[in-house]
């Protein structure tokens, strides 16, 4: 079954205004349980040349999170799952923009820099095949959980909702060695929700170190939503690793979105950083994948380094948000790229 994506965004919009009608975060009806079965995750995962193990044994340099055995017959616009996790620079607002750019149907989508995963919510949700990936291994490990196992994790989550104040948070964000996936997936999220300005930091340690943010309701737990990107997910083949990695391996026909970290501006999503030399190897890589047939979507910023880089490409200009400057007068639109195969 191919994807249509146009007919995707047209129909996400009511599916998920509905959804969000439930006043209490946590009070949404628990979804079908043959949609959602309850499986312990099992990923071994490796990041910046460090092992790192949750559950089961280490296999190779990208490790598969193992997919789970269960189809997903609902399209993703009619679960209207959208993000669970706040991200900056997440490309929400550019989604009508990204649409426009892509095939109008196609049957695998492959995101190596999946970050918050709006791009694939709103249209590689519904590919017959979608291939997840991300250098930051907890991240990655919260979207296998997730997929896997909602409910323990939605448990996990009201505990810290009911917990949360400035020691709990303080108590949760010290605790950098989680080895329960659960566990490990439920501090992600709510650090992600409680943390300042909503920003995902690490040192070069590895170790998140954002302060404590100013909420009056950080919706920590949105068991609706996560019940909805669990059947999104259901699909979709999970690893950590790099885009350099051999588990991104698209064909002709198939769909790739890129969204790196942007040249010249904040890059601390994980410890590695994000230079020109990464930005370089990516359009090298990008090529490479554009030359074995596959339909290749990037995102940038628009500096003259990005226009150089990306000079035989097709360079489109957008404006989107900038929301992650601590000062409020600097959050306004700033010119991005949106950069296509030829």
């Amino acid at each position: 079954m191919k994807l249509d994506v146009r007919n995707g965004i047209r129909h996400q919009g009511s599916a998920t205004s509905g959804r969000r009608a439930a006043t209490d975060s946590c009070s949404a009806p628990a979804a079908d349980s043959s949609a959602t079965p309850r499986r312990a995750p099992d990923a071994t995962l490796q990041s910046a040349g460090a092992e790192k193990r949750v559950g089961g044994t280490m296999s190779d340099p990208a490790s598969e999170l193992p997919v789970p055995g269960r189809t997903t017959p609902e399209a993703p616009n009619q679960v209207g799952a959208t993000p669970f996790l706040k991200w900056a620079g997440g490309k929400r607002p550019l989604v009508p923009d990204i649409a426009e750019l892509m095939p109008a149907s196609f049957e695998r989508y492959w995101e190596p820099f999946v970050g918050g995963g709006a791009v694939f919510f709103a249209l590689g949700s519904g590919a017959a095949e979608a291939y997840l990936s991300d250098l930051n291994l907890e991240l990655m490990v919260t979207y296998k959980v997730v997929q896997d196992d909602p409910e323990a994790l939605i448990s996990h989550l009201e505990r810290h909702a009911d917990e949360h104040s400035r020691e709990h948070y303080y108590a949760v964000r010290a605790k950098h060695d989680e080895r329960d996936p659960i566990a490990l997936a439920a501090r992600f999220i709510y650090l992600n929700k409680t943390a300042y300005n909503g920003l995902h930091r690490v040192n070069k340690r590895g170790r998140f170190n954002v302060p404590m943010g100013s909420y009056e309701d950080p919706g920590i737990c949105d068991a609706g939503n996560l019940r909805a990107a669990s059947i999104a997910l259901g699909r979709a083949r999970l690893r950590a690793g790099s885009f350099l990695g051999p588990h991104v391996s698209p064909a002709v026909g198939d769909v790739v979105y890129c969204d790196p970290p942007y040249d010249g501006t904040f890059t601390g999503y994980t410890g590695a950083g994000f230079g020109s030399d990464e930005q370089t190897a990516l359009r090298d890589r990008a090529t490479v994948w554009a030359d074995s047939g596959a339909h290749v979507l990037l995102s940038n910023s628009d500096t003259p380094f990005i226009r150089d880089l990306y000079q035989s490409w097709t360079l489109h200009q957008v404006q989107a948000p900038r929301n992650i400057n601590s000062n409020g007068a600097g959050r306004n639109k700033v010119n991005e790229l949106l950069i296509v195969s030829a």
